[in-house]
């Protein structure tokens, strides 16, 4: 995994096996996110930010969190 600062992007490499045998290389680039990039851009695409969760078990967002759970609503 390499996460790259300047894009925001963080490249991930997944080596599959299958019943113990070598599969294959799939990479996958994940661009991120920060928290008020993201409430910005929501905003400016005309969306109301109802709630802002930090885990699909509707936990209070901070600084802790790993993942950015929104429930919207169209302005």
């Amino acid at each position: 995994m390499r996460y790259e600062k300047a894009t925001q992007i963080n490249r991930i490499k997944w080596h599959y096996w299958i019943n113990g045998e070598f599969h294959s290389v799939q990479n996958m680039d994940m661009r991120l996110f920060f928290p008020q990039e993201s409430d910005s851009y929501l905003q400016w695409a005309g969306f109301e930010i109802v709630h802002k969760f930090g885990s699909f078990e509707e936990e209070v967002f901070n600084e802790s969190s790993e993942k950015q759970i929104y429930v919207l609503a169209l302005q």
